[in-house]
Formats: structure tokens, C-alpha cells, sequence
């Protein structure tokens, strides 16, 4: 501006007769004048349109900030809200997972009780019974009645036709109906006469073995099978016998009868049994009369009868347990007696 306000001050110096020339400068001058004027007036308004876009762009950016913050912070709160909810959900549910357990023990304890309080009721009952009655009954009851060695407590049906297996379940089965000390008191006989097992408990884990008392099986044997003198007796627990005693008690005949075909064999056995019972070197001779099985009839009925049999001889009982086993037959299928000797020795052993 201070250049255009010199060149005004430098025609107004000039001759007149250059005045025609300087007005037409001077007009060409004010139209410059106003047209920079012009373009510094667009150039301000552009600038403050520029400030004010970018202000009005700083408060949206602002703006935006502030609702992302409170955007932020809603969620915050809501996930603050939702967690403390889920605690409080949690809480709720450990409180009812507390209180069902609580009741769950309260009824098992009632249970408990209960079940305590029928044996009791039912013990007090069998203790009113005379021998007589209570072997009569637990003949009738053998099938509700679960394993008395701790074995197996749910009862079955039919006990499996695998004597290495269930001749002790058989056995635990009757101790279950008719405990030791009960037996003890009807017979007036000591069940065991020495090993592990007293009347209070059956041990399994003694390197030892329980052996039965003679008389105490002879006592078993001429009154635990009322059905021997009594028809409508056999008729009421033939089904019972079948189920439950029939496959073992020939099992066992069968084995004693396979081992009495070879008597040097299984007096052999009994001998080299007994020695090492004294060193202490034999739990249970399963591994220790593999070595004899090809030398007695392969008809018997699972290593295990063999070593029950083996044992037997060790403690007397044999003879009283072959009868018992012999009368049960004569009581309930005797016709079956000469089947199961017969079979005992239809295959020959391999040697002698």
C-alpha cells in the first residue's frame, strides 16, 4: 500500500500538462487499489472461514473425544455392573450348591440312620430266632443279601458259573446272612481254628490263611440243610439252590473227586504244600500247583477249587466239607451225584 501511495504523491508533482496521462494512471491505480483491497478482503475471509472450519473441526474432534470417553466409561460401568452381577449370580449359586449339599448330607445321614436302625431291627429279630430258624431263613433270604466279606455289596441275581471266582463270593454271601460270631454262637464251635479271620472280621490281606475248624463244618453240615429232612423245605428253595449253589457245589465235588482219582498226586501236592507254607513263601498256591495240573484230570473247576481242596487237607476239613458238598447234591439233584464223579474223571491226566 505504501508503494501505490508514493507513486499518487509522485503524479501530483507532475507538470499539467501530464495531468491527462496521471488521471488515467490514477484511475488505474484505484482499481488495482480496490482489487488488492478485494483480494486481501477474500484472503481475510478465506483465512477466518479457514480458522473458523477448523475451530468448528476442533469442537467435533472434541465433541467426538468426549462421547468416546463416555462411551468408555458406559461400558466400563456396564461391565463393572455386569461382573458384579455375575458375582452376585456365582454367590447365589454356591449358596444353593451349599445348601443342596447340606441337604443331600442331612438325607444321608436320615439314611444312615435309618438303615441303622433297621439292622438293628432286623439283628434284634434274627437274635430272637433258635438256630433252627435262622438257618431256615437265611436259605429263604440267600438272594437279598449282599457279600458279608465286603466284596461286593449290591446283591445278584445268580452268582457267575465261575468257581475261581465266586466259591468265596458263595461263602461271603452265606457270612453276610449269618455272621461268624452268629455262627459261632448256634454251633458252640470256633469257625476258625487258626489263620487271620476271627468273628469280628474276614482278612484278606494276611500272608496267612484261615483254617476252618472240623467240627464247626461237621456242625454246618449235619444242621445248615433243613431241606435234607424236610420236603416242603426243598420244594420252597430248589429255585434258590439252582441259582445260587448248584454250579459251585459241583465245582467243588468235581475238583475234590479229579484230585481223589490221583491220590499220590494229591498227597504229593499236600506235602509239598505244607513245606512251603512253613518256609512262609506261598500266599496262595495258584503259581505254586501250575506245576501239578497235568497230572490231575483236567476236568476240575478252576485252579482255585484245587487250592481251596489243598488248604482243606492242611487244616482236616476236607472230609467234613466233601460230605456237606455231597449232601447238598443228595438233597437236591441227586441224580446228580454219579453225573459229577463220573465227569470228574472222564479225561485221564497227561502223566501220572
Amino acid at each position: 500500500m505504501l508503494r501505490y501511495f508514493g507513486l499518487f504523491l509522485a503524479l501530483m508533482l507532475v507538470p499539467q500538462s501530464q495531468q491527462v496521462f496521471a488521471i488515467d494512471f490514477k484511475k488505474a491505480l484505484k482499481e488495482t487499489v480496490e482489487k488488492e483491497k478485494k483480494k486481501f478482503e477474500e484472503q481475510q475471509k478465506k483465512d477466518e472461514e479457514k480458522k473458523a472450519e477448523e475451530a468448528r473441526k476442533a469442537e467435533e474432534a472434541k465433541k467426538a473425544e468426549d462421547a468416546r470417553k463416555a462411551e468408555e466409561a458406559r461400558k466400563a460401568e456396564e461391565a463393572r455392573k455386569a461382573e458384579e452381577a455375575k458375582k452376585a449370580e456365582e454367590a447365589r449359586r454356591a449358596e444353593e450348591s451349599k445348601k443342596v449339599e447340606e441337604f443331600k448330607k442331612a438325607e444321608e445321614a436320615k439314611k444312615v440312620a435309618e438303615e441303622e436302625k433297621a439292622e438293628k431291627a432286623k439283628q434284634a429279630a434274627l437274635n430272637k430266632m433258635t438256630p433252627a430258624q435262622r438257618i431256615r431263613f437265611a436259605w429263604q433270604n440267600y438272594a437279598f443279601y449282599s457279600d458279608g466279606c465286603g466284596y461286593n455289596p449290591t446283591p445278584s441275581k445268580k452268582e457267575p458259573k465261575d468257581t475261581d471266582a465266586t466259591g468265596l463270593m458263595l461263602a461271603c454271601r452265606i457270612v453276610g446272612l449269618v455272621d461268624i460270631k452268629a455262627m459261632e454262637k448256634m454251633s458252640g464251635q470256633k469257625v476258625f481254628s487258626a489263620g487271620p479271620h476271627t468273628n469280628e472280621r474276614v482278612d484278606f490281606s494276611s500272608r496267612s490263611f484261615g483254617q476252618f475248624n472240623p467240627k464247626f463244618v461237621d456242625w454246618a453240615v449235619n444242621n445248615a440243610i433243613p431241606a435234607a429232612n424236610d420236603k416242603a423245605f426243598k420244594l420252597a428253595t430248589q429255585k434258590i439252590y439252582e441259582d445260587y449253589f448248584q454250579p459251585n457245589v459241583e465245582g467243588f465235588l468235581r475238583t475234590i473227586y479229579a484230585l481223589e482219582s490221583v491220590p499220590k498226586v494229591y498227597a504229593q501236592i499236600q506235602k509239598d504244600y505244607a513245606a512251603e507254607v512253613a518256609t512262609g513263601t506261598v500266599i496262595f498256591p495258584t503259581v505254586f500247583l501250575e506245576s501239578y495240573l497235568e497230572k490231575i484230570p483236567s476236568t476240575y473247576f478252576g485252579i482255585k477249587t484245587i487250592a481251596f481242596w489243598v488248604r482243606r487237607g492242611t487244616d482236616g476239613s476236607a472230609p467234613s466239607f466233601k460230605r456237606g458238598l455231597e449232601k447238598l447234591v443228595k438233597t437236591y439233584t441227586p441224580d446228580r451225584l454219579k453225573v459229577i464223579k463220573a465227569e470228574a474223571t472222564a479225561k485221564a491226566p497227561a502223566k501220572q
